[in-house]
């Protein structure tokens, strides 16, 4: 998943919309639905799928019920770990 938040306007596929940046943003209520991921990151919908839930499973990122979509966040300890390598 493309990282956003303080000090990480860059995803790892080029720059992004600040827009982007500041939904990924802690504390902002609504993060990047499957299909988001997929256009910013040009990969398969099937692939992201496969990677939003290693990444949940690992307790890296979180998912809120956004609508009819499910959105994906990065977690505390996503950022805590993105930031300490920062």
């Amino acid at each position: 998943m493309a990282a956003g938040g303080p000090g990480l306007a860059r995803g790892g596929v080029g720059q992004r919309p600040a827009s982007d940046a500041q939904r990924d943003a802690p504390g902002h209520p609504r993060g990047p639905d499957l299909r988001d991921l997929a256009r910013r990151t040009g990969l398969a919908p099937a692939s992201v799928s496969e990677h939003t839930q290693v990444l949940r499973r690992a307790g890296l990122t979180e998912v809120r019920p956004n609508g009819t979509r499910v959105t994906h966040r990065v977690s505390p300890l996503g950022w805590a770990l993105l930031l300490r390598s920062a």
